[in-house]
């Protein structure tokens, strides 16, 4: 037990220290990483009791060093907790040291709470998530089949986790506690997405909102993060121009190659169907022209639906069903793309017609001939608007205007009889982006974020 009290003592020494220096000390001295924190090897290493009593007897001695006068006894079980994990875990089996790690973060949120002391514990909360998380991810991750595809220990973290966020949004104008709220709720955000529950991410999201918090007091990093996983929450609720706006800012405040990547493959494929045109020599120069597998393929999407060709975009979505599927795109981009597509082949035909003040049915309808192709049943599993349409008609093309002048995606008048649409005289085929953004761009709870 000899290791025991020095390490008390130096505890001792820490808990009376001016408040700054308490939270430095603390965190260094209950810190889990062995880099930083010496005594996790020495304690380790001590042979203290027997498995069974280690508990009961560290605790005994704890309270005999009145640590903080005995007053903050969830402090007193933390310290317990951190003395049983060095001397029990074992280093060579995660699986076996995990109840101690969980045990260890549960008792440091419980001396998290207290509302005059619990301040003193901000960082060392924050650096223990950071050791406990990639630990829990991946036991769940090789665990996954033989637990009946669940992830308890996840599952676990993310209840302990919430009850972090709703002690400092409780206690908000605590600034230590403050310091790690947008850290705290970027890993419950990211647990969430991990359980296949992002839609729990809607309180975190809406206490943000609510909390009048100065979003740049932040790190940049956690600043990218939450918007991140904002955006993602939002592509779910089919808030597309929203999600866009976050993913670009994201996008344009990150640092390295692979997070650029990370938002690249959802800020392309959410760009294509709102009408935003990517410039793919811009992003090859930004990830200093290396390969990035997903490029080829959506470059190919993009240049289907610049094009209005719905055969050319069908076959690279048979082509690559797999990976969109796997990467939740492939929803989005064929109930999205239909109508760009649409709007693009009657763009297109206007532009090779001459740019005529009126459009005849016969030329949308040559046009769209040829976007579908000769076999159009190949493409009705991806475009069930097509199931019922065995000719091209005049009453085809005529709801093909109908749709496009009601989603102010095109500016005319219809004339059934004459067969044409007189196109308006001031910009007939708007920005297909700017009436989305006019449309469909809400975002003013996220002004807070602004600031």
């Amino acid at each position: 037990m000899d290791v025991v009290h020095e390490y008390l003592n130096e505890l001792a020494s820490a808990s009376k220290s001016s408040a700054p220096n308490q939270i430095t000390q603390l965190t260094k001295l209950l810190n889990l990483n062995p880099h930083i924190n010496s005594w996790i090897v020495r304690l380790n290493q001590a042979n203290i009791v027997n498995n069974r009593d280690i508990s009961t007897a560290v605790s005994k001695v704890v309270d005999d060093y009145n640590l903080y006068d005995n007053e903050w006894l969830a402090f007193n079980e933390v310290v317990v907790s951190f003395v049983r994990l060095c001397n029990q875990m074992n280093v060579w089996s995660s699986l076996e040291s995990f109840d101690l790690y969980t045990t260890f973060l549960l008792d440091l949120s419980v001396a998290f709470n207290n509302n005059s002391r619990g301040h003193l514990l901000s960082f060392l909360v924050k650096d223990v998530i950071n050791v406990i998380l990639p630990l829990l991810i991946k036991l769940d991750y090789q665990l996954y089949y033989k637990e009946f595809c669940t992830r308890p220990r996840l599952t676990y973290l993310a209840s302990i986790l919430l009850k972090l966020f709703n002690n400092i949004r409780s206690q908000i104008n605590d600034t230590p506690k403050k310091t790690i709220i947008l850290f705290v709720s970027n890993k419950l955000c990211l647990v969430y997405f991990k359980l296949s529950n992002p839609l729990l991410c809607r309180n975190i999201f809406s206490n943000m909102n609510n909390a009048n918090l100065k979003f740049t007091g932040f790190s940049r990093l956690e600043q990218v993060q939450y918007r991140f996983y904002l955006a993602k929450f939002y592509l779910i609720k089919d808030q597309l121009v929203d999600g866009y706006r976050h993913l670009e800012w994201c996008l344009e405040n990150c640092s390295g190659r692979s997070n650029s990547i990370r938002i690249l493959k959802y800020l392309l494929p959410v760009g294509m169907v709102i009408g935003k045109v990517a410039k793919y020599e811009v992003i090859l120069g930004l990830l200093n022209n290396q390969d990035v597998p997903f490029l080829p393929i959506y470059y190919e999407l993009d240049l289907s639906l610049r094009l209005g060709n719905y055969q050319r975009f069908n076959d690279t979505i048979v082509t690559h069903n797999q990976y969109l599927k796997d990467e939740n795109l492939l929803l989005m981009l064929i109930n999205k793309s239909k109508l760009i597509i649409l709007r693009n082949l009657v763009h297109k035909t206007w532009q090779i017609t001459g740019r005529p003040s009126n459009l005849d049915y016969d030329a949308v309808k040559i046009a769209l001939q040829t976007s579908l192709g000769p076999n159009i049943e190949r493409l009705k599993p991806t475009f069930p608007i097509f199931q019922d349409i065995i000719n091209i008609d005049d009453h085809v093309i005529e709801n093909v205007f109908i749709t496009l002048i009601d989603q102010n995606l095109l500016k005319g008048k219809i004339f059934p009889r004459l067969r044409k649409v007189a196109l308006s005289k001031s910009n007939a085929f708007a920005k297909i982006d700017e009436i989305n953004f006019m449309r469909f761009g809400n975002s003013k709870l996220d002004n807070w974020m602004n600031v």
